[in-house]
């Protein structure tokens, strides 16, 4: 049928998942001002991405991994981190054009050993998920332009990839600790993290502020073991082409590296950090748009017959960002006559989408160093648990792919015992899939039926559509005395219709 009238949109879609495990071997030799090795009590490795580049069919990952070791040398507490360069890569199915690619590592185990006094051997594996996101063209018929047709029509809203951009803001300063800190003699551990706090978009333009969250904690002159605390400014001007003001953006960020080094001020006190860091910006730009579809359609002139198909969409339904608070006891610790340290890893989260409902479920590892009555250190790796719930009120599945933080840790004592209270942040751009049955195609019979000029009566039971009846015997809804709008909605208790045939 040439009276035909189709319309164009895009729709956002994975066109490539996979996992792909990374090992982690290395051997480490520790240098002149380390300790000689007595214990090991924790070995940490953290992954970071650095740049992920497309080239026709291959993408090629880099980055890197820290193994950190803290260890025990005569009852003293040494931290010793080595970082190793790695580089994989793949063919995917096809060369997406504009596509986002998204790579995120999780830790699947670290061990470590101590070949000697002075040489470690740590060997673990770590989980790169890759996804590849694009943008692709469909179509549906929006309506019909004939007379003898009639036709029921919806209205759609899906949103498309816009824009993206990606790029690492350099942070640098040199931080004096002050007068009311013991003076510095090695870093145990290092721990940052990128807070958003402002954004502002134009044509093609983005604004980004947050600030970088630092932790240090350190072992003094006098062998005690102290810990700082400080905030870095971002700020960062971002070119995005696709971007417009009236987008809806989702910004994530991370920490993709962290130096920390001890340096002698004027007179020569070791009371300077210099603190270099970089934070990855991420922007997915989407672009939201209602079109009309052809929900069904027949002919009032002669037979007719659809072929139908399935829409299926993601429709934007909310950024969302709250916070929730979890608690749990840890196992018993035994002696516990002083807490030094407790951090979090940063949460393994995921969600299970049911009846409108998302449930954020995922587990957070603390560590704790403490020390003992007989001053002997200890360091425990505590797990977790945690489930949250939100209610949406949709009609479709939800589906988001949630990052989550830890904002603020704290503890109470209780005997041999620690309860560990968390405060943590889950963000999300949250979509809804909505599914619908839309007209493909309708085939009309060359013959058209002589008009019958009589009057027919339906016995129309409670529940039935005007819709289907007037369907059924080839006529228009006006005949039956109703509009388009109103002929969708089922009868509420019997009664009989004329029908002018």
């Amino acid at each position: 049928m040439n009276n035909i009238k189709r319309t164009e949109y895009r729709v956002s879609q994975n066109v490539f998942e996979r996992n792909i495990e990374q090992s982690m071997d290395v051997e480490m030799n520790l240098p002149d001002y380390c300790g000689d090795i007595g214990s090991v009590l924790q070995c940490f490795a953290f992954p970071n991405i650095t740049s992920t580049v497309l080239t026709g069919q291959r993408l090629l990952i880099s980055g890197y991994y820290m193994i950190r070791v803290i260890y025990l040398s005569e009852g003293e507490l040494f931290s010793f981190e080595q970082k190793t360069d790695f580089e994989k890569s793949l063919e995917l199915n096809a060369p997406p054009e504009g596509a986002i690619i998204n790579v995120e590592s999780s830790v699947q185990y670290i061990n470590c050993e101590a070949l000697n006094s002075r040489k470690l051997s740590a060997h673990g594996v770590f989980v790169m998920h890759i996804s590849v996101e694009d943008s692709v063209e469909k179509d549906v018929i929006e309506r019909i332009e004939d007379e003898a047709v009639e036709t029921d029509s919806d209205l759609l809203s899906a949103c498309s990839l816009g824009g993206q951009a990606d790029t690492v803001c350099r942070l640098s300063q040199v931080l004096d600790i002050g007068e009311g800190k013991a003076r510095l003699k090695s870093i145990l551990r290092n721990s940052a993290q990128a807070v958003l706090l402002e954004t502002k978009q134009v044509e093609g333009k983005m604004l980004i502020k947050g600030e970088l969250k630092l932790k240090t904690l350190y072992k003094s002159e006098d062998n005690t073991i102290e810990h700082i605390e400080n905030t870095m400014g971002i700020s960062q001007i971002m070119e995005i082409p696709g971007c417009k003001e009236d987008s809806i953006c989702n910004i994530h960020m991370r920490v993709s590296s962290l130096s920390v080094d001890i340096k002698p001020n004027a007179d020569g006190e070791m009371s300077l950090l210099d603190i270099a860091a970089g934070v990855h910006i991420c922007v997915n730009c989407y672009d939201c748009i209602d079109f009309p579809v052809l929900k069904d359609c027949y002919c009032t002139r002669c037979a007719s017959e659809c072929d139908y198909k399935s829409v299926n969409i993601e429709k934007i339904l909310k950024s969302f960002s709250n916070e929730y608070m979890h608690s749990f006891e840890s196992e018993k610790l035994g002696d516990v006559q002083k807490v030094i340290d407790i951090w979090p890893e940063e949460p393994r989260v995921k969600t299970v989408s049911s009846d409108g409902k998302l449930c954020f479920e995922g587990t957070v590892t603390v560590y704790v160093l403490y020390l003992d009555s007989e001053q002997n250190y200890h360091l425990k790796q505590l797990e977790s648990d945690f489930s949250f719930e939100e209610s949406f009120d949709v009609r479709g599945q939800l589906k988001c792919k949630p990052t989550a933080s830890v904002v603020a840790a704290d503890y109470i004592l209780r005997e041999d015992r620690l309860e560990i209270r968390l405060k943590m942040k889950i963000e999300a751009l949250i979509f809804e899939c909505i599914s619908r049955r839309v007209v493909e195609s309708l085939s009309l019979s060359e013959e058209e039926p002589e008009k019958e000029n009589r009057i027919l009566i339906y016995y129309a039971k409670k529940g039935e559509k005007l819709w289907d009846i007037a369907k059924k015997f080839h006529v228009g809804v006006q005949a039956l005395g109703s509009d388009k709008d109103a002929a969708q909605t089922p009868i509420e208790e019997n009664r009989a219709l004329i029908i002018w045939k």
